[in-house]
């Protein structure tokens, strides 16, 4: 295996977990009830970064991928990122420009939406992925920044199923429209892992083995990550997202390919996690996850402590109890 064929594989890979593959399954049927003209074709999926999002979108679009033929382009799932700052003229033009349209720049409003509604029967597009629809929300106001329920009520009314993916601050926009609420089915929601619960546990136990299985094939010496002690350390590093989970170890790999390494130990993990989780000074007070002499159990409040990783997200979800808005400073953790 070549220079960095290990690191790639290692990003690459999915080990489909429980809620994975219920989520799976259910992108799945609203593609099948989309194609069978059933109007149940539409979903949201909700989770903050890090939890899956992008590769179960994925997965569903290699599952199904669009081919060009003589005729055309064939889209049976179309997928478009809104803008940072959407509105209809630049999310028209995306939609056009997914769609094979050389002129998509030009036209007015009316012309654009015209021009995707005969591209969408052309491509017999029977579902419509929405990434990053948190970008509809003003991270400020809270306020909608764009309503695209009537541009969305178009494609509805083709048949057209609408998969709808973003933080947990686009769930309140995307409950507001009527349009959508008698479309969906109820939304799929990717969490991040707490080892307070023990199904948790026992799943992040079973990805961090396909990880070692992974690292297994290039590396002489790899301490066991599915131990109660590793299972806990990348809990803590990665705050329970498996996208940081991937980051770690990827950059691990990396790390010991560039330095000739043939083993690794926990330092390696260590470094990796220091130089790719900008959270990762959260612990910073309580000592370094991946060490032997780290200890859990004498941190109260860990699973608190852990869940900061990755807060800024949370913290943007308008129905997140303002209560609890206020991030923990590591500290005063310790002054319990």
């Amino acid at each position: 295996m070549n220079n960095f064929t290990l690191a790639d594989n290692v990003e690459k890979l999915v080990v489909e977990h429980s809620a994975y593959k219920t989520a799976l399954k259910k992108l799945h049927d609203v593609y099948e009830n989309s194609v069978r003209g059933s109007r149940h074709n539409s979903v949201a999926i909700i989770g903050e970064s890090g939890t899956g999002k992008s590769t179960l979108i994925y997965d569903l679009l290699t599952k199904v991928p669009k081919t060009k033929n003589d005729d055309g382009w064939y889209i049976p799932i179309l997928y478009i990122s809104l803008p940072n700052t959407p509105n209809l003229k630049n999310t028209y033009e995306k939609i056009l420009k997914e769609l094979g349209d050389p002129i998509y720049l030009k036209g007015t409003l009316s012309d654009k939406l015209q021009r995707i509604l005969i591209l969408l029967r052309v491509c017999q597009t029977k579902i419509i992925i929405i990434d990053e629809y948190q970008r509809l929300v003003d991270r400020q106001t809270k306020k909608k920044i764009l309503d695209i329920s009537e541009m969305a009520k178009d494609f509805m009314d083709m048949d057209i199923g609408i998969i709808v993916s973003g933080l947990p601050s686009c769930e309140a926009v995307i409950l507001e429209s009527s349009q959508f609420k008698r479309r969906m089915l109820s939304s799929v929601y990717l969490k991040r892992f707490n080892i307070s619960k023990n199904s948790d546990t026992i799943e992040l136990k079973i990805i961090l083995d396909a990880y070692q299985r992974t690292l297994e094939q290039s590396f002489e010496n790899i301490p066991v990550l599915s131990s109660p002690h590793f299972v806990n350390a990348f809990f803590c590093a990665s705050g329970g997202f498996i996208g940081y989970v991937s980051k770690i170890i990827t950059q691990t790999v990396i790390s010991a390919v560039k330095s000739k390494k043939r083993s690794l130990e926990w330092k390696d993990f260590s470094n990796a996690w220091k130089y790719s989780v900008p959270d990762h000074t959260v612990w910073s007070h309580a000592g370094d996850p991946f060490s032997p002499n780290f200890e859990l159990g004498q941190i109260p409040d860990y699973i608190k402590l852990a869940h900061q990783v990755g807060w800024d997200e949370v913290k943007n979800n308008p129905n997140f109890a303002k209560s609890s808005r206020r991030r923990t400073r590591p500290d005063e953790v310790f002054q319990k």
